[in-house]
């Protein structure tokens, strides 16, 4: 099948991609996005309450957080690297 529409790249996975091509759909994405926000959750579950203060949280902001409903303002003297 020379010149095919592009459909039998997507039937073939291989380790090499790494899946990195399998990206092509937005329900792809969602779920993609929910795991690493899920993974995220766990990470952050498992910090101390001093190690979450650390990073400017308490237990009850996680999942605020992860939604992006916590906007922290930085701290004064601080420079982002360009």
């Amino acid at each position: 099948m020379c010149g095919g529409s592009g459909m039998d790249r997507l039937n073939t996975y291989t380790p090499e991609t790494g899946g990195e091509d399998m990206d092509f759909t937005p329900i792809t994405r969602a779920v993609r996005k929910w795991r690493e926000r899920s993974r995220a959750r766990q990470e952050l579950r498992h910090l101390t309450d001093l190690e979450l203060a650390d990073i400017g949280l308490s237990r009850g902001d996680i999942d605020a957080a992860l939604r992006g409903d916590i906007v922290r303002s930085r701290p004064s003297g601080f420079y982002e690297a360009r």
